[in-house]
Order: structure tokens, then C-alpha cells, then sequence
């Protein structure tokens, strides 16, 4: 990876992104140490660079997002920032739980089941309405009612 130092940072995150995301449509994965520091250090604009690109079938594409969301969140303070990300990944979840990973779809509820990297305040009012909702379906991973407990939502988990 090769950049000039005119490119912006912009420039080079939003270019970097679709090296990825054809990657991971061709079922190519690499772990780029310096991209992620970069995206890092820009969260904001990676995050929404990223979206872009949630819509896309491969189930490789939408991994490799939730794992820099993942990423993304894990590193911010910014409360805000942190509910954006957590309600992103609740719908990402919801969209294609249907049996894939045995209702653990790409991780998410297992992630988003650590007390020590999710806090209350991760969870707005949508993405507490999301986790009542998908309380509902029968067949939801067992995370999702941990979730639920780290969200306090006093009375949902039964």
C-alpha cells in the first residue's frame, strides 16, 4: 500500500475500504495493521464508509463489517458514536439471523454479551426497542437475553 503524501486521509480510507470490501467479496481477508490505525484515528468517516457497503449479500462483506464495527466501537469513548454502532450491529443481526452461526449470526449477540465491552449506555431508545423485538422470536440466541441485561432493560428478559 502505497500513498502520496497529497491523498487526503479521506481519500485513502475511502479507497482502502473498496480494496477491502472486493476482497471480501472475493473471499479474500487480510488483516491490515496500518488500515485499521487509520481507521481508528478517523472513526467517524471510516464508520460511515463503511455502511455504505451493509446492504451487500455476501455474508463475508457483512463479517468483515461487523468486525470493524466491532473494532470501531471497542476504541471510542464517544457515547454517541458507541449507540450508532450497537443499534447498527442489533439490525445487521435482526436482517439475517435466520439459522445462520446457530442464531449467533456473525458473532453479534456474543459480542454484544460482554459486560466488559458494552455498557448501558451503549443502547439508545431504537436499539433498546430492536432488543425487545427480537425478544419476541422464539428462536434468538441466549446472548441476546444477556444483552438485554446489559442494556438494563429491567423486565425484558424472561
Amino acid at each position: 500500500m502505497c500513498f502520496s503524501q497529497a491523498d487526503s486521509i479521506e481519500k485513502i480510507i475511502a479507497t482502502s475500504v473498496e480494496r477491502i470490501i472486493r476482497e471480501l467479496q472475493n473471499d479474500q481477508s487480510h488483516y491490515h495493521r496500518e488500515l485499521n490505525e487509520l481507521f481508528i484515528a478517523n472513526p467517524d468517516f471510516s464508520y460511515y464508509t463503511m455502511k455504505k457497503h451493509e446492504s451487500d449479500n455476501s455474508d463475508f462483506v457483512v463479517e468483515g463489517i461487523v468486525n470493524y464495527y466491532r473494532m470501531l466501537k471497542e476504541v471510542s469513548e464517544d457515547s454517541s458514536f458507541r449507540q450508532k454502532i450497537t443499534y447498527d450491529l442489533l439490525q445487521i443481526y435482526q436482517e439475517n439471523k435466520q439459522s445462520l452461526n446457530s442464531y449467533d449470526t456473525y458473532g453479534i449477540p456474543r459480542l454484544m454479551s460482554s459486560p466488559e465491552d458494552n455498557k448501558p449506555s451503549d443502547f439508545n431508545t431504537e436499539a433498546k426497542l430492536l432488543l425487545a423485538d427480537l425478544l419476541q422470536d422464539s428462536l434468538i440466541s441466549i446472548h441476546i437475553s444477556k444483552v438485554v441485561g446489559i442494556a438494563a432493560m429491567k423486565g425484558q428478559n424472561s
